[in-house]
């Protein structure tokens, strides 16, 4: 399960469960930072953000 857990999407939360006869036996969890300033740029993913970040302006 991967979750957005930051503001404009810079952290993200990772759950990985086991299970065993259907049920939770275990969980691991992880949090990734993602910085734009040290990864690889993507425009697609770039000009999503931006429209996305232009849509909020102005929202509480």
């Amino acid at each position: 399960l991967i979750v957005s857990s930051g503001d404009n999407g810079n952290l993200q939360g990772e759950l990985m469960l086991e299970f065993k006869d259907g049920k939770i036996t275990g969980y691991r969890h992880k949090l990734h930072y993602i910085s734009y300033e040290k990864d690889p740029d993507e425009p697609a993913i770039r000009k999503m953000i931006n429209t996305l970040k232009a849509e909020r302006q102005g929202r509480p």
